[in-house]
């Protein structure tokens, strides 16, 4: 029976034999994976004599590498691991004959830190793109670039759903080929939606449902396996694997003969597959007509609140949806159940995001400058991330000592790299290696990177891990899973081991001490001992837990935080992010000042802390520690104080008082707390009262804030108080601004005293718009018509005092006062102080200083 891709074979074969790439669309079913290798071995393309000979077909699972092999081995003749093989994680079945290499995007991506030029290959087919995972992004881009220095190098991108046009615009020479996909019919029923608590129940029905409406075997996608495990427990006692019908399961951490045996066609023996999503394209199983789809999927990702990515389940996208109907009808007419509305429907994404959009970059970002380069923005990446998430990546490999300042990849750095774990987690397996408590990092990360394990219970991670080594399932948790989370450390511990291979430096503590050139933060650790048993001893208990800590604090030395004090439970993290932490929910995490959180609860203003680690200050890396000085304002004493601020990142560890002297920014601090009033600061001055009157009253008050700001920012950088502001020099400063010319006219104009009839000289006072005058009346006999100021635009206003010296009149026409208001004055005053000169006619009196009658003495 043929397949529809044949009819495009030709036209592919023909494009790499011209050395130009091919972007091939080919729904699933069409076989694109199992003929495109095949055809262009066959063609003649690829010389079997040339040590370039190799054709590498990338696929984004293990199952799925293994499988593509198997597939093809079978098509052209040969067993696996001849003339066609596979190398995956911890598997490979290769040989010096082998043309056709299945592997995974992963492989590749190592593979090339040691063959950077991909010496044996000469054609790379990245099958299955749209998944669009990092890996797959990051392979494309750095193939193209290795075509500008290998241009014998074929590439053929194959996808099923994605538009090919982003592709043809990447790679500019490209050859776009599509072909016709072919699948029987396929009735899609629509279930409604299921709350969590009938799920299994529904799950298990609609799955007798569909044996009995259909013929063949039975593929049901659930997100995850643990899933898997329960509903294959729940379907046997429901009896749904008794009557000829097999349950088996379908996932990735499935060891390889399993997997085999799934994908082998069936006997006689009807099968309800349970399958995470590597069964929605990657492979095929072969006598599937009916698919139940929970419309569930587990993707990677980044999770801030821990700093570590996490699987979470969501909803998947509409073309996932279809894909996975899709596989009922591969071989004849099936049925597909979908365990929701169909009115939902249209409200899924379209398609799955791409993984860059929302995952941590980190890894990729290492990998960028492992093979050389300085800054992740001079990459020309298929889709350019986003800026903050690249930026993120690149501080969190810098606090982890991958790389330093300037970009340069760091031995410690090329030891991350090498590990099969993302940056954060491989840096803490190194830290753990050191201090000897790998296994019980591993099980540690392996339960932060499951989304709540403990089902919402905020307890020490150090009771978590002693959980699962004991097999204590008093937690809540089943069995399976803690075998499950031992069973994926082990792997872990073991890739560890692995990666401390030839040609790399020997970890510190086994035959070197910790290196601060790596930007190790454990100096000091122990050599690696054996891994005493949680529960052996309580001194080995003790001990294993505070170096379980310090390994901790490698991985995540920007998830540090300390109390604000030590009776509250208000905490502060680096970045600065506010923290609420309970004691009673947390335990010994707040017996110490300083902790390293886990998880939040992000919800409040304050995170919630749900899960902590204490540490000791001591502990914090050298590296991220800093000193400074910081400066701040007293509103009491109006003054800017100085404190000496020992700093992990942006938390302080100690502050202590020094004295503050001036400078910049001091100069900053005092004018921000002056600005909004700089009269504050000027000096106790009737002069400089009186110029900055004036020059109120000669601009209607426009001039003077912006004058008063220019001159007191020439003092700002040589104080630190308001006092010592005003001991400056305001009124020569002042002058300057305004021009010495300007106001030697005004001192003429405004004059500060003037000679009064009884020939002593007053000051005058410019105050509210105007210009004052107080003395007492006899002095200002004969004073018929004052003179007028600024030129006769401002009069004087008199207050006109009696013998005490008392204001008794106020007056800006003396004129009219003299006439119709003194004889008033005068009889009160007379009655009241008679030994005073009280004349009839003021106008014609003698001026006297005193007041008194003739005759008497001055007083």
């Amino acid at each position: 029976m043929s397949l529809p891709i044949e009819d495009c074979l030709a036209e592919i074969v023909s494009a790499v034999g011209r050395k130009r790439p091919v972007v091939l669309r080919a729904p699933p079913g069409a076989g694109k994976t199992t003929m495109v290798p095949p055809a262009i071995f066959r063609s003649g393309v690829i010389d079997p004599l040339d040590a370039k000979n190799r054709l590498v077909l990338l696929q984004p699972r293990r199952v799925a590498a293994r499988a593509a092999a198997s597939r093809i081995a079978k098509l052209m003749g040969c067993d696996v691991g001849d003339l066609v093989g596979y190398q995956v994680r911890d598997d490979r079945r290769l040989s010096k004959r082998t043309a056709i290499l299945s592997m995974t995007v992963g492989v590749l991506l190592r593979k090339l830190q040691s063959d950077p030029l991909l010496e044996d290959t000469a054609i790379v087919v990245i099958d299955e793109f749209h998944e669009r995972s990092i890996e797959m992004d990051l392979t494309l881009a750095m193939l193209r670039n290795l075509r500008q220095l290998r241009e014998d190098l074929q590439l053929i991108v194959m996808s099923a759903t994605l538009s090919p046009e982003p592709l043809l615009d990447f790679l500019s020479d490209s050859v776009p080929i599509e072909s016709e996909g072919r699948t029987y019919p396929v009735e899609v029923n629509y279930l409604g939606s299921v709350d969590r608590f009938s799920h299994t129940k529904k799950l298990i029905s609609v799955t007798k449902r569909a044996l009995s409406e259909t013929s063949g075997d039975v593929l049901v996608f659930l997100p995850g396996v643990a899933m898997i495990d329960r509903i294959s427990s729940e379907m046997r006692r429901a009896g749904v694997g008794f009557g000829g019908i097999d349950v088996m399961g379908l996932h990735g951490r499935m060891t390889s003969r399993d997997q085999d045996q799934v994908l082998r066609p069936a006997s006689k023996t009807r099968r309800v597959i349970l399958a995470t999503n590597v069964a929605e394209t990657s492979v095929t199983i072969d006598g599937v007509t009916a698919v139940v789809d929970t419309g569930l999927v587990r993707r990677l990702v980044s999770d801030p609140r821990t700093g570590l990515s996490r699987l979470e389940t969501i909803s998947n996208s509409i073309a996932s949806a279809d894909q996975r109907a899709g596989r009922a009808g591969r071989t004849a007419s099936g049925i597909a159940y979908r365990m929701w509305d169909q009115a939902q429907h249209r409200f899924r994404d379209p398609f799955d995001a791409p993984e860059i959009e929302t995952a941590d970059l980190a890894g990729a970002v290492l990998l960028l400058h492992v093979h050389g380069y300085r800054s992740p923005t001079d990459f020309e990446w298929f889709e350019k991330p986003p800026t903050a998430s690249l930026e993120s990546a690149e501080s969190q490999l810098r606090m982890l000592g991958a790389i330093d300042d300037s970009g340069q990849l760091t031995d410690l750095g090329r030891r991350v790299a090498e590990m099969p774990l993302p940056p954060r987690l491989a840096r803490w397996m190194i830290a753990a290696e050191q201090f000897g408590c790998v296994l019980h990092a591993a099980i540690a990360g392996v339960l932060l990177t499951e989304k709540d394990p403990f089902r919402g219970k905020a307890i020490s991670l150090w009771h978590c891990v002693s959980s699962v080594i004991d097999g204590d399932d008093s937690l809540g948790v089943d069995m399976r899973t803690l075998k499950s989370v031992l069973a994926s450390a082990k792997k872990i511990s073991n890739g560890l081991a692995r990666s401390n291979g030839a040609g790399m430096e020997p970890l510190p503590g086994r035959s070197s001490r910790p290196s601060r050139r790596e930007g190790d933060s454990t100096s000091g650790a122990r050599s690696s001992q054996p891994l005493p048993k949680v529960g052996e001893s309580s001194a080995d208990n003790a001990r294993l837990e505070i170096d379980f800590r310090r390994s901790l604090l490698a991985a995540f030395p920007d998830r540090v935080a300390r109390f604000r004090d030590h009776q509250s439970k208000q905490a502060i993290m680096v970045g600065r992010r506010g923290l609420s932490a309970d004691k009673s929910r947390l335990g010994d995490a707040l017996e110490s000042g300083w902790f390293v959180v886990l998880d939040v609860d992000d919800a409040g203003r304050d995170a919630l802390v749900r899960m902590a680690v204490p540490i000791e200050t001591e502990w914090l890396d050298d590296g991220l520690k800093s000193k400074s000085v910081r400066y701040s304002f007293d509103m009491d004493r109006k003054v800017v104080t100085a404190r000496r601020v020992s700093l992990y990142l942006d938390l302080e560890i100690e502050e202590v008082p020094v004295a503050c002297h001036p400078g910049d920014e001091v100069a900053v601090i005092l004018e921000k707390a002056v600005s909004s009033n700089w009269r504050e600061v000027l000096p106790d001055s009737p002069a400089i009262d009186r110029l900055l009157w004036i020059l109120d009253f000669e601009d209607g008050g426009h001039m003077t804030p912006q004058l008063l700001e220019d001159t007191g920012k020439e003092f700002i950088g040589r104080c630190t108080s308001f006092e010592q502001l005003r001991k400056q020099p305001w009124l020569d400063y002042l002058r300057g601004h305004i021009g010495y010319e300007r106001v030697m006219q005004w001192d003429i104009a405004y004059p500060e005293k003037i000679p009064l009839p009884s020939g002593r000289e007053t000051p005058i006072r410019y105050e509210n718009g105007k210009a004052v005058i107080q003395a007492k009346i006899q002095e200002l006999f004969t004073m018929a018509s004052p003179p007028r100021l600024a030129g006769g635009k401002l009069p004087i206003q008199f207050h006109l005092c009696g013998p005490n010296g008392r204001t008794e009149q106020v007056t800006e026409d003396l004129e009219s006062f003299w006439k119709l208001t003194y004889a008033t004055v005068r009889k009160d005053l007379r009655g009241r102080y008679p030994k005073h000169h009280w004349p009839e006619d003021p106008i014609a009196a003698t001026p006297r200083r005193g007041g008194l009658a003739k005759g008497r003495p001055i007083e």
